[in-house]
């Protein structure tokens, strides 16, 4: 029989335009978050956007943030005390923030074009990684000495082409990537990503390519994706407007823009048509869709007598659905083949790689 380590992943940020309030669409979020996590010791790795904070610091600095509190300051403070709590903080990059203009007002013009990571240069990746690394090691390991920055995600899953990223991540010590998002696909061209033939595992090991299990340094381990029928959506759609499930935190008013339009047509399509989701604790999903998934991964993995990782996603800016998830882990909690565990524990623990 198999048994499942769920590691509850946020990627912790605002919007990726700049809008959003840190105090309302980050930091209170999160730390209700944190609270429902810690009601069942389950463990949350916070993937922080270094690329934000790094514009907040730079404009507090220079005396231009006008708005009566420091955002960058909430930020540290609030990964400093995950990390006392024993949650985990990893490496996330918007790159678009690499070059922002600061309107004031807490508002922010940044440049789309730089959006996909893959998009600068094999010089700039690798600087990106090391100072970030660098980052998130000087403000945490003063907390917890055996603190380590080596785990990756890309903003908005834009990974592909990989090649200088991967090779970035072993220069710099990183052992894991967690971007995959299997049998998804995103064909947007300032947005591209494709899963879509993903292997089918629960993880792999690689070397130069992202897709392509072989000998190597890094593990991939994905975000849990499962097959969904129209007829499920539907209920769990139901399920949202009985309840009047929010999709974003009280007092969060930041949008996420888009470059593509879509029509109200196709907006229709996505949502009824069958097809592949993430297992996701925000956007309104209720607790029957989160305890679809494990249901789903039990299925998947009937036959093996691995520990499996099911990675769990969700963003503390769409998280208003608090009480949903905090039903969904007291159910969790409650089965004999579900722990809760984050990434560098499910390696050393249950896997020897070589």
């Amino acid at each position: 029989m198999a048994k499942f380590s769920i590691i509850i992943t946020a990627d912790y940020e605002v919007f990726g335009n700049g809008s959003g309030s840190v105090e309302r669409c980050m930091i209170a979020p999160t730390q209700n978050l944190l609270d429902a996590c810690n009601q069942v010791n389950a463990k949350l790795t916070l993937f922080t956007d270094v690329c934000e904070l790094w514009a907040f610091e730079e404009v507090e600095k220079n005396g231009q943030w006008d708005l009566d509190y420091s955002p960058s300051t909430l930020i540290k403070d609030q990964l400093k005390k995950a990390i006392q709590q024993g949650h985990d903080v990893q490496l996330h990059f918007h790159p678009q923030w690499l070059d922002y203009s600061y309107l004031g007002n807490g508002q922010w013009k940044l440049n789309h074009d730089k959006w996909r990571l893959p998009s600068l240069s094999k010089e700039d990746i690798s600087g990106l990684f090391k100072k970030g690394k660098q980052t998130l090691e000087d403000l945490l390991s003063p907390i917890r000495p055996s603190y380590v920055c080596n785990v990756f995600r890309a903003g908005g899953w834009c990974i592909q082409p990989e090649e200088h990223i991967l090779e970035a991540m072993k220069e710099h010590g990183f052992r894991i990537e967690s971007s995959v998002a299997p049998g998804m696909k995103n064909e947007q061209l300032d947005r591209f990503f494709d899963f879509e033939f993903a292997p089918d595992l629960s993880y792999w090991i690689m070397d130069e390519h992202l897709l392509k299990p072989s000998k190597g340094d890094l593990v991939e381990i994905p975000i849990f994706t499962a097959e969904v029928s129209k007829l499920k959506r539907a209920q769990f759609l139901k399920n949202r407007a009985v309840r009047k499930i929010p999709f974003k935190p009280e007092g969060c008013t930041g949008f996420a823009e888009t470059t593509a339009k879509t029509s109200k047509v196709e907006k229709l399509k996505k949502v009824f048509n069958e097809g592949r989701a993430m297992f996701n604790f925000s956007d309104a999903v209720c607790k029957e869709e989160m305890i679809y998934m494990v249901k789903s991964a039990r299925k998947k993995y009937a036959d093996t007598q691995q520990n499996i990782p099911l990675v769990m996603i969700g963003h503390p800016k769409t998280f208003g659905n608090e009480n949903e998830l905090k039903e969904f882990l007291f159910w969790a909690a409650n089965q004999n083949d579900i722990s809760f565990t984050d990434y560098n524990s499910f390696l050393n623990e249950y896997q020897s790689f070589s």
